[in-house]
């Protein structure tokens, strides 16, 4: 009985193995990676802040095991502190899930070490802050099989920007691939470089390279059948397409070079160098004719060059030996998964349309980037790439750039409300409620239905866009500035707004809080005063911004107790030297703000935590005398009147350091 039942799981396993290798990754999903699992039956895991590591961190769920989902809770930058490294396979990661902005990777790579995985709309954008050299690429891969990488965005790397090669059954398809840095923290010093692609049956299609001095993309030696076509590739430098080598001479394994180049979009720009405004592909030799791969390049459209958009081969298939240009060429494509193609001149409206990470919305990077492209100029420029390729102080501003902080850096990703999903099984509750599934059953998720995707994945592939949102507002704050007077404040963070409303709340029964509206404010507005607050009685407040249509999610609710007359005084704050602050002057004096309702102030002040009684004064200002270089001084504030002592917070400063004649 043991035997049989371990042979019928094992069967149904093998089952399930069958039907999801013949099951497309998600509808659209083309090329030889479409078949990929991804994490496909497998559990949910959510990312539910923007920390390095840690639970609720992306990393977090990276680095766990067995087939999983990846969806997200969160909008934001996540900051990373280290490589984020794909080690174990099976796994889809859900970037469209964002609510609000969308997601960003910045300062460390991402690397897929691991087979059978699914990304889709995310941002890798590197920057130069990590300091990386060779291995700054932001995203890499080698040597694994089944990956597809949708709707991305990567940009500002150190090495080449998107390096996925010597990989099997491989798709990347709709991203944008963009503004590789020139001179930054490379060994070699300038790079810029877009990719490095090729490998045994690996598909390229519909991408846009846009803004990169060289490799848009090289092809690795030994790449295998690889094909690239579609794809829209904008203001390359001083080359646009190379590589190829028949294989490699440090990778045996490696299969010769098939390379189809068909239906792409060539658009020279104002880095693009006039040796190379025409050319679609340098094949690259190291030992001449048995070197080269063979290539198959047709129906490239190349613009501003209607002679080489006529023939492809003659004018755009360049640098190759003469004698040995005509025995590199095949006449019709290799071995290819088919995809749904277009003319390249129609792919290249669809690219600019649909390219990049687009859900759950484009960011201010890539709409950048897709004005640029379509208008054909470039708003930015570093100062190295211009001296270098000797191009004049007139010329047009050339879009190459040495850091992300000559475009901005890293644009602000506002969160946006977060779709209630009571059994996190990553399907919120309306959508589960509107497929007849149980929104308290957590299983319901990995079941498959009759078009063969899991009921999540159903859900994941029906999120075509995310409704406009009002961004909620941040850090409310209040003070009392009378007894019963309270000033509110907090951080507009949208830019849609017609104004905040601000609600007002007291505890009714035994714990339920009641919210009234108190009043409605214009746009743009971070405070208010509430007048009609009474005496010695605690209120909640919150804050939502609105227009016509929408309204944002609460802020926190703050808690505020009003005083009277009777009242001991609120605590001292905002301390001169500030708390914690470093390089303070020998001669220094103590500020402070007084606490409503202060009579006087007993002044604590010492070397010991706590420090000991000092003085007791009337102003908010108190001088210590002459002070030691380099050391910890402690103080602390209390507030007195007639009806009671508040204790303050205890702060610290040091003063500077000694300068010794050199």
């Amino acid at each position: 009985m043991k035997h049989f039942i371990k042979y019928f799981i094992l069967s149904l396993f093998i089952q399930f193995a069958i039907v999801s290798a013949q099951q497309p990754a998600f509808p659209g999903a083309e090329g030889w990676g479409k078949y990929t699992i991804g994490g496909r039956g497998g559990r949910v895991l959510e990312v539910t802040n923007l920390n390095d590591s840690g639970p609720g961190s992306l990393r977090y769920a990276v680095d766990a095991s067995g087939p999983r989902t990846v969806v997200f809770r969160v909008s934001g930058t996540i900051h990373l502190k280290s490589d984020l490294s794909i080690k174990n396979p099976y796994i889809t990661i859900a970037g469209q899930t964002a609510p609000g902005d969308g997601i960003c990777i910045a300062d460390y790579p991402l690397k897929i070490d691991a087979d059978n995985v699914i990304i889709r709309y995310l941002r890798f954008r590197l920057g130069d802050k990590a300091g990386l050299g060779a291995d700054g690429d932001a995203m890499s891969s080698r040597y694994h099989k089944n990956i597809i990488i949708d709707h991305c965005s990567l940009s500002w790397s150190i090495d080449e920007t998107m390096s996925l090669y010597w990989c099997e059954n491989l798709t990347i398809q709709w991203c944008i691939i963009s503004e590789s840095l020139y001179s930054s923290t490379h060994e070699k010093e300038e790079h810029g470089y877009g990719a490095i692609w090729g490998g045994k049956n690996s598909s390229y299609h519909h991408n846009l390279f846009a803004h990169h001095s060289s490799r848009n993309p090289r092809f690795v030696s030994g790449s295998g059948n690889t094909d690239f076509r579609n794809n829209v590739i904008y203001n390359w430098g001083f080359n646009s397409i190379y590589g190829g080598e028949l294989h490699d001479q440090n990778y045996s394994e490696s299969p010769a070079t098939r390379i189809n180049l068909a239906a792409n979009y060539f658009k020279p720009g104002p880095a693009t160098k006039d040796g190379v405004r025409n050319r679609i592909v340098a094949p690259s030799t190291r030992n001449g004719l048995l070197d080269y791969g063979k290539w198959y390049v047709a129906d490239n459209y190349v613009e501003g060059s209607p002679e080489t958009t006529q023939d492809n081969w003659q004018y755009g298939v360049q640098n190759v030996y003469p004698q040995y240009k005509d025995s590199i060429k095949s006449d019709s494509p290799f071995d290819y998964m088919p995809i749904t193609q277009q003319s390249a001149e129609e792919a290249y409206l669809l690219v600019l349309d649909s390219a990049g990470a687009i859900l759950p919305r484009r960011d201010a990077v890539d709409k950048r980037i897709i004005d640029e492209v379509r208008n054909g100029y470039a708003n930015y420029e570093g100062k190295t790439y211009r001296v270098k390729q000797g191009f004049s102080k007139d010329h047009p501003v050339t879009g190459i750039i040495d850091s992300q902080e000559e475009v901005g850096g890293w644009p602000e990703l506002k969160q946006g409300p977060v779709q209630v999903d009571s059994d996190h099984d990553g399907m919120p509750d309306f959508w589960e409620t509107e497929n007849g599934l149980n929104p308290q059953d957590a299983s319901d998720g990995s079941s498959f239905a009759e078009n063969g995707y899991t009921n999540l994945e159903n859900y994941l592939n029906s999120i075509t866009s995310f409704p406009d949102f009002i961004p909620t507002p941040s850090d409310l704050r209040g003070e009392l500035i009378d007894f019963s007077k309270v000033k509110l404040s907090w951080v507009d963070n949208a830019e849609n707004e017609n104004g905040y409303k601000i609600e007002r709340g007291i505890i009714s029964g035994e714990s339920e809080i009641v919210f009234e509206l108190l009043a409605e404010t214009e746009k743009n507005t971070t405070n208010f005063i509430d007048f009609s607050a009474e005496e010695l009685t605690t209120y909640y407040y919150r804050v939502a911004a609105f227009n016509d249509s929408l309204s944002s999610d609460y802020s926190d609710t703050l808690i505020i107790t009003t005083l009277s007359a009777t009242s001991p005084p609120l605590k001292a704050n905002n301390p001169i030297p500030f708390n914690k602050e470093s390089f303070v002057s020998l001669t220094t004096a103590l500020e402070w703000e007084a606490g409503l309702n202060a009579d006087y102030h007993e002044v604590y002040f010492g070397l010991q935590n706590p420090p000991p009684f000092v003085k007791t004064v009337t102003e908010n200002y108190f001088k210590p005398g002459n002070l030691e270089y380099n050391t910890k001084y402690y103080w602390r504030i209390d507030e007195i009147n007639s009806n009671g002592k508040t204790t303050g917070d205890t702060w610290y400063f040091i003063t500077k350091k000694i300068c010794l004649p050199k």
